[in-house]
């Protein structure tokens, strides 16, 4: 997962829902570092369970799982904190 496909899913998941997650951060840095923040165990992998316990409470859980699946989009059930993934 790179950074922009974190962007752009996120941005899509907003504009397509009222009430969606809030825009990402700008910038690759600060993306990077909302995903390492997201991964608690420390792998380099975001699972849904650590995606899920970081997600704003804005955040329904059906509108976090939606864009987990969005944005796993090789099917390995996590997401890589790596920006050049």
């Amino acid at each position: 997962l790179s950074v922009d496909a974190l962007t752009e899913a996120m941005s899509a998941q907003r504009s397509g829902r009222a009430g969606g997650p809030p825009p990402p951060p700008e910038g690759d840095d600060e993306l990077s570092s909302l995903l390492s923040d997201l991964d608690t165990d420390g792998d380099g992998l975001v699972s849904l369970d650590e995606f899920m316990a970081g997600r704003p409470d804005d955040v329904t859980e059906s509108q976090a799982s939606q864009l987990f699946d969005m944005l796993d989009t090789s099917g390995t059930g996590s997401l890589s904190t790596s920006a050049t993934s």
